[in-house]
């Protein structure tokens, strides 16, 4: 199984993408396009990991302590020789 750590969007975001994705999707001749419940922010990947080890990396991630944060959509770019669409996060401090 494939493994990542990622952050789910608050619903404004995630609304926000969606618009952003569906303009792309309109002016594409082709191309797959992310559903709404896989819009993320991958924070690591993880990769293949047997499933007998998943317990012990969900058991450590629950440690992991974290505060809200506030970031900013500020650009849009690709990957892959512009196969894979991304929109870039500027984090504020808070």
């Amino acid at each position: 199984m494939r493994l990542f750590i990622a952050i789910n969007f608050d619903n404004n975001t995630r609304v926000h993408l969606l618009d952003l994705r569906d303009k792309l999707c309109s002016r594409s001749a082709s191309g797959n396009f992310s559903l709404p419940e896989n819009l993320h922010l991958t924070l690591a990947f993880i990769g293949e990991v047997r499933p007998e080890k998943i317990n012990k990396i969900e058991t450590i991630l629950e440690t992991v302590a974290f505060s809200p944060f506030e970031a900013t959509i500020d650009r849009l770019g690709t990957f892959s020789r512009g196969a894979l669409w991304y929109a870039g996060l500027l984090k504020h401090n808070n």
